[in-house]
């Protein structure tokens, strides 16, 4: 299995995370957008970006189970794939809400959910003005033309480099605000705002919940720092009662003597919790903010024969930022580690109240359950591989507890968890870091033999900074729950200001919890293609209704090599569990030019 790869050069997972998510849940549906307002997308440029991503994607590569030069080219081919997909979307909003680069940019918010659950929180809104104009008051008006209530965090003075097609490029002096605004948006659908100058907006007051300087609190969670351990502890609030569900938020670092395939734990090994010796926390009236520090002193290295952790020490700081927004049941996390240890693992804890719990983790279509592993004796003989006491997950984790007080956590660039026994309580942990300085070694406790080439790789060792986002959702134990609130976040809200209002909405979908894994445009340019998974258990009844004029509606293969055509545009269906299910919307355009659009866009 070589599972230790999971981990392993977590920098690369983390970048590849970024860029398929970019090109997934942001080019692709803006290009979609474009597409259906009458324009022409250059559907050559996104395959090129695909290439360049897949192309990083080979086993050894997107492992980090090769030579330190293989994972050195792999950067480019991520920022080239960055490039293109961001150029892409910036094209689609140009045309689709008429979005201008520069300091001037419209007097439009449009707010683009691409995702198949309704959001339903606060929104982070960075507007831009004119750097030359006083801002004055603004207001932010809803369809009906009603002012919304939002609260401005922040204003900066700065310049923005502008450089479009009919200009020479130059830069142009524009101030930025940055606001926070509570707001529904629906789901594959669109949100209009007018910024209208001139005009106060309501008076926001400030949260009832504020009142504790130690602690984050809205109508729904809590979240202290207990000041014996520096622990973390949330609470949701159930009938007015706050109940306990998630302690920790505390950090391991233990030896790793092991190589790029597998970790492999020294002979004495010394582990090093990690946890809070500093908090500081700020609260505005849509955001209260936690900031902790953490620092501790942990061994620099291994011994020379590898046996033992070093006996002189560097320091490990990591910084959380730990934020609640006004009626969310999210927990949203920011993390910075500034890691100068070598030969280790870097582990983030997170204890249930229970001793026994439920966990599923998701797969890149669906879900498997994930069990505590027994305790396997650490050395094994020759040819023989130690099982690992992890699992790998993609994105999200979903647990389920005694009293309905299950969460579920999504990550971006973390793929090993593990759930283990902590102080004789349930406790799930996710590996930031593996830092280790070779490909492959034969004197592993955990693998009876080499797995390849015994190259020293030192920038294996993953020194320097590195951030994680992650989120807990206090969601309980229904898995179409959990995901509902997960697909909030997976998502990412598209905010795009402009000069002038955009269309409604794609798609009328339900449930909120399928798994909507490509909004795009077929290969062939002629059609508008989605992929739906049942990530549950159980069979989903699906609605799906086009919100745009169709001539003709087929069921594909995810290949989109055969075609089923089906009878009307509504559909209704039911998925099986775990159901993977892709249709094609052949829009009526008369002026669309389909070869326009697939010229050189098909792989070879």
């Amino acid at each position: 299995m070589l599972p230790g790869v999971w981990s392993t050069r977590r920098y690369l997972k983390q970048a590849n995370d970024r860029v398929q998510t970019l090109l997934e849940r942001e080019t692709e549906p803006l290009t979609v957008l474009e597409w259906l307002s009458g324009g022409q997308p250059s559907l050559s440029l996104l395959w090129q970006a695909w290439k360049y991503l897949l192309q990083n994607q080979p086993h050894d590569s997107i492992c980090g189970c090769s030579i330190d030069e293989v994972h050195q080219d792999m950067l480019p081919r991520f920022r080239w794939a960055e490039e293109i997909a961001a150029d892409l979307g910036q094209r689609a909003r140009t045309h689709w809400a008429g979005q201008h680069l520069g300091a001037n940019p419209g007097e439009w918010l449009n707010i683009f959910n691409p995702g198949p659950a309704g959001f339903k929180g606060v929104v982070q809104a960075l507007l831009s003005f004119p750097g030359e104009q006083p801002l004055g008051h603004f207001a932010l008006l809803d369809e009906a033309g009603d002012p919304l209530h939002f609260e401005m965090i922040e204003s900066v003075e700065t310049e923005v480099f502008v450089a479009e097609p009919d200009i020479l490029p130059h830069w142009e002096a524009v101030r930025q605000v940055h606001c926070l605004l509570p707001l529904e948006v629906p789901s594959l659908g669109v949100r209009n705002l007018q910024i209208r100058h001139h005009q106060a907006a309501p008076a926001l007051e400030n949260s009832p919940h504020d009142r504790d300087p130690h602690s984050l609190e809205n109508a729904l969670c809590k979240v202290l720092v207990q000041p014996e351990s520096g622990r973390i502890q949330i609470y949701r609030k159930e009938d007015q009662t706050w109940i306990g569900c998630l302690e920790g938020h505390f950090f391991l670092s233990e030896g790793d003597a092991g190589d790029s395939y597998n970790y492999s734990p020294p002979t004495a090994d010394q582990i090093c919790e990690i946890s809070v010796t500093q908090v500081h926390v700020e609260k505005q009236a849509l955001a209260q903010t936690m900031y902790l520090n953490c620092q501790a002193l942990v061994p620099a290295r291994l011994q020379d024969d590898r046996a033992s952790r070093a006996q002189v020490n560097v320091p490990l700081q990591i910084q959380s930022e730990i934020t609640l927004y006004r009626g969310e049941d999210r927990v949203h996390v920011r993390t910075r580690v500034l890691n100068q240890a070598q030969d280790h693992r870097l582990r983030l804890l997170w204890v249930t109240p229970f001793k026994s719990v439920r966990c599923w983790s998701g797969t890149a279509f669906g879900a498997l359950e994930r069990e505590v592993q027994p305790n396997l004796a650490i050395d094994v003989g020759k040819g023989e591989e130690r099982a690992a006491d992890g699992f790998p997950y993609s994105e999200w984790l979903h647990v389920a507890a005694p009293d309905n007080q299950g969460f579920a956590l999504h990550s971006e660039g973390l793929h090993e968890a593990a759930l283990q026994e902590y102080d004789g309580r349930a406790a799930l942990s996710l590996t930031l870091l593996r830092c280790v300085g070779w490909l492959s070694r034969d004197d592993l406790r955990t693998r009876g033999g080499g797995a390849g080439p015994r190259m020293r790789t030192p920038e294996a060792q993953c020194q320097g900074e590195h951030v994680y986002s992650y989120t807990v959702h206090l969601c309980g134990n229904q898995r179409e729950d959990a995901l509902e609130s997960l697909n909030q976040v997976r998502h990412p809200l598209q905010l795009i200001q402009s000069s002038r209002q955009a269309v409604s909405r794609l798609f009328a979908i339900s449930p909120p919890a399928v798994h909507l894994s490509a909004l795009k445009l077929s290969l062939d340019g002629a059609a508008v293609v989605i992929r739906l998974v049942n990530e549950t258990d159980d069979p989903m009844p699906l609605d799906l209704q086009p919100q745009f004029k169709c001539r003709k509606v087929t069921h594909t293969d995810p290949l989109e090599r055969s075609e089923t055509p089906l009878t009307g545009s509504s559909l209704h269906r039911i998925l099986g569990p775990g159901e993977l299910i892709t249709f094609k919307f052949y829009p009526e355009a008369a002026e669309r030019d389909p070869d326009s659009l697939s010229k050189e866009i098909l792989p070879p």
